[in-house]
């Protein structure tokens, strides 16, 4: 008599053998439980795949931003230490100037123009008490021969006082043409800005090519 509970598996053969196997009823249990098992292992393969993706997205994104944030610190300190710069230029222009100050407002009052460059559309505005918005137009007169050099900014007063103002650098290398569009910070002396012009200057290579005054509007 055949053993009951049991399973045979035949494998015939071209040449006509026959291998036969016989297993219990554990068998195919253990085949589906060993088939679950690895079904399991998959999902749980694929799940740490798609979590492992998912926080190198998160720790990219936090990684541009931390790089955006560094940049823009950066922008600042630069911009902090041209301000100083120039707030120690012009503290130290004050202490070395032992012209009188009729002198000195005569010769801010003389106008220069040495055809180096040409300065269009200037617009000089306040804003607010103490900022001033400074827009112009800088043509090199000689292209294509290269031109560097910085733009100053000074306050002329009603009283004829000579002030430097504040702002971002100007310095500038040109071929043929560049737009300024910036904030000055008006002196901390200035209280009355009626009838107060800035005299714009342009120096190549320590010496002033350019001079004028214009009014604030």
């Amino acid at each position: 008599m055949r053993p009951r509970g049991k399973f045979t598996l035949l494998f015939m053969h071209d040449s006509g053998k026959v291998y036969r196997f016989r297993f219990g009823r554990a068998v195919p249990a253990f085949l589906l439980l060993v088939a679950c098992l690895l079904a399991l292992a998959g999902a749980a393969g694929v799940w740490a795949c798609l979590n492992w993706l998912e926080e190198r997205r998160t720790w990219q994104a936090e990684r541009e931003e931390l790089l955006t944030l560094l940049n823009q610190d950066r922008v600042v300190l630069e911009r902090l230490a041209v301000r100083l710069a120039q707030l120690e230029e012009a503290s130290q222009q004050q202490k070395d100037d032992a012209a009188p100050a009729e002198q000195q407002t005569a010769l801010y009052q003389t106008t220069i123009n040495r055809q180096v460059v040409s300065i269009r559309e200037a617009s000089f505005v306040q804003v607010d008490r103490r900022t001033l918005r400074v827009v112009l137009d800088m043509y090199n007169a000689r292209p294509p021969r290269p031109l560097a050099g910085r733009i100053m900014f000074s306050l002329r007063t009603a009283d004829e006082q000579v002030l430097p103002l504040i702002h971002d650098d100007t310095r500038f290398d040109i071929i043929r043409f560049r737009k300024f569009d910036l904030m000055a910070t008006l002196p901390p002396a200035v209280t009355d800005m009626r009838n107060a012009s800035v005299i714009l200057e342009v120096l190549v290579k320590g010496e002033v090519v350019f001079r004028d005054n214009y009014l604030i509007k």
